[in-house]
């Protein structure tokens, strides 16, 4: 699969912050986009970080940010 870009901004969560992904995005993954977690790299202010799209019920995906990544002062920046 080619690399799929998307700029978003981190939430606030229940838990864990969270960024929405854009409905493109979700769509590009085809089959996986409807019922499966899907495992991405990517950086999080400068900071390579790994993350799991997570499918929602109402459609689309978030990705949740890690309270280790929070921690590191990174939260609410843009995840690229």
């Amino acid at each position: 699969m080619d690399r799929v870009r998307f700029t978003g901004v981190i939430q606030p969560g229940r838990r864990n912050p969270y960024v929405d992904v854009p409905a493109g995005v979700s769509a590009a993954f085809g089959p996986l986009a409807r019922a499966a977690r899907i495992t991405v790299d990517g950086t999080l202010n400068g900071v390579s970080v790994p993350g799991t799209l997570v499918p929602m019920a109402a459609g689309g995906h978030r990705l949740y940010v890690n309270g280790g990544v929070a921690a590191r002062g990174v939260s609410r920046r843009p995840w690229e």
